[in-house]
């Protein structure tokens, strides 16, 4: 992951994820940014916000073509409104175009499940399947638009589980970790990005079909 360009900051209205240090992650909503400040929506039963204080480290990350971009900053403000927390951030640095996946990848048609694993992730006591749409896929990861509703299992960096789908008319089975994830504009849909778990037999198979993707693509 390389840090490739200076980019704006995000808009009004779009969708981030914040990073505290110590690894939490929550989906919130810009509410305006500028140079000095950025300040951002989030429920008040958000993971991260019952561990996060004045002063904390957050980095603030939103999907761009291929990567994502990301600005580190310090969180200088609370103000609590009915059901949401708004939180006031000051930039420390300008924000960066981050390419997260170096490896060819290509754009795919399809349903994918995603499982969140309790023997991956003990505190899951209750398996969530969700279900959605592949959108494109590498040797490690896959990208895809998965289907939510209100009382279904929080997906945020960090969430382990199981992905199904089938591609090149094999179908795989396969763990990973979830990388990215961020709401879409409608709010009944997130966008996620899986990277899979190295150890997996079945990635051989992947890699190789992708790769004859890519060739194919190639030659049209």
């Amino acid at each position: 992951m390389s840090a490739e360009t200076t980019v704006a900051l995000p808009s009004a209205g779009h969708s981030v994820e914040l990073h505290e240090l110590g690894g939490r992650s929550s989906l919130g909503r810009v509410q305006a940014a500028t140079a000095e400040t950025i300040v951002v929506a989030l429920p008040i039963d958000a993971g991260i916000a019952a561990s996060t204080g004045i002063g904390a480290q957050i980095r603030v990350v939103w999907p761009g073509r291929g990567g994502v971009m990301s600005v580190p900053t310090t969180l200088a403000r609370r103000q609590r409104a009915p059901q949401l927390d708004m939180w006031e951030l000051t930039p420390i640095h300008p924000a960066q175009f981050e390419q997260r996946r170096h490896q060819p990848r290509i754009p795919v048609s399809g349903g994918i499940t995603l499982t969140i694993d309790p023997d991956l992730d003990s505190s899951v006591t209750d398996p969530a399947t969700l279900s959605g749409t592949l959108v494109d896929l590498s040797e490690s990861a896959v990208q895809c638009l998965i289907n939510i509703d209100a009382e279904d299992a929080v997906v945020s960096s960090g969430t382990l589980g199981l992905c199904e789908f089938s591609f090149a008319g094999s179908k795989f089975s396969l763990r990973g970790e979830v990388h990215a994830a961020w709401t879409e504009d409608a709010p009944s849909c997130i966008r996620v990005v899986v990277q899979f778990d190295p150890d997996q037999s079945e990635l051989v198979a992947l890699a190789r079909a992708v790769m004859d993707g890519v060739e194919t693509a190639g030659q049209q």
